[in-house]
């Protein structure tokens, strides 16, 4: 054979050359790992204006939301429903989330008071997917929900998390994590 001859192979050496680099790819760990971690920044919310807020319906008229009444609080996203009783925050996602992910949402409230009782609302939700939702009655005890939920849909880097809350009386309430992890 001279360096002017074609090579010629037969094509499953070909095919079988392809499939040897990419288990060796993957078992030398090159091909990325599925993605983890918060799919927000804690300290990246910012409250929603009236015109833009999806549960306006929700908002008692001429309610404001101090800056004082929400903020990073020990690395946690609190909100002070004496200060902020009804707001809701956006902020974009950090990452494309697949169908099928399990996100992990950490969120609890001190003991809630109110006087004459109440009912609080507290929502996570990008577009029209509701990831979480609770109404505890007030006055309650102190609580937390450490939750796993399933993504039924594809959620894509940019779209905004929404985080809803409203609540009667001086309570405090506290977003700990929104992350993930691909299922298995």
């Amino acid at each position: 054979m001279t360096l002017s001859e074609p090579l010629h192979r037969p094509r499953w050496t070909m095919s079988l050359s392809v499939s040897v680099v990419a288990l060796v790819a993957l078992m030398l760990g090159c091909e990325d790992p599925p993605p983890t971690g918060p799919i927000i920044a804690l300290d990246a919310f910012e409250p929603l204006n009236a015109a833009d807020d999806p549960f306006a319906d929700h908002r008692p008229e001429g309610e404001l939301c101090s800056t004082g009444g929400w903020g990073i609080e020990a690395g946690v996203f609190e909100v002070e429903t004496d200060i902020c009783t009804y707001a809701t925050f956006a902020q974009p996602l950090l990452r494309d989330i697949p169908a099928g992910e399990e996100l992990r949402i950490t969120l609890w409230h001190l003991g809630l008071f109110a006087d004459p009782p109440a009912e609080g609302h507290v929502v996570l939700a990008v577009n029209d997917q509701q990831l979480f939702e609770v109404r505890p009655s007030i006055p309650a005890t102190a609580e937390i929900w450490d939750e796993l939920v399933t993504l039924d849909n594809d959620l894509w880097r940019g779209e905004t998390l929404l985080f809803h809350i409203h609540n009667h009386g001086a309570n405090s309430w506290r977003l700990g994590e929104v992350s993930g992890a691909q299922a298995e």
